[in-house]
């Protein structure tokens, strides 16, 4: 998105995870207020916990810091986030992570016959 902030991206992270600003100050040992502060653009963390926040959420750091719209982190341990142009992210677990890596090894040919599919598909759920 061309006016994400840090601050926006936080907060989408949070919330797609279903936590609270309380917990996340918890998880990491910080007031509410700062959390608020961070998501409203009026202060930024220190890098060491914004290094700690990125792994937290299986971003990069580049990612909160609008540096990159790059949709996806390469994370074998814990899965990847895919962020759609919203800015929201989804998280992949390894199976989804494994078929998507499979999905982009086919050729051009046999991924457009898979997204047809997929549209026909979400049609008949609709």
């Amino acid at each position: 998105m061309k006016n994400d902030t840090f601050g926006k991206r936080f907060r989408a992270l949070r919330t797609q995870k279903g936590l609270t600003q309380e917990k996340i100050a918890d998880i990491f040992y910080l007031n509410t207020s700062s959390i608020s502060k961070y998501e409203k653009d009026k202060s930024m963390p220190e890098i060491a916990l914004l290094i700690q926040i990125a792994d937290f959420f299986g971003v990069s750091v580049d990612y909160l810091l609008c540096r990159t719209t790059c949709p996806l982190l390469i994370r074998p341990d814990n899965g990847a986030a895919l962020i759609d142009g919203n800015g929201s992210p989804h998280f992949l677990d390894s199976r989804a992570f494994e078929t998507l890596l499979a999905y982009l090894r086919l050729p051009e040919d046999v991924q457009m016959e898979i997204s047809d599919f997929i549209s026909f598909k979400e049609k008949q759920r609709h």
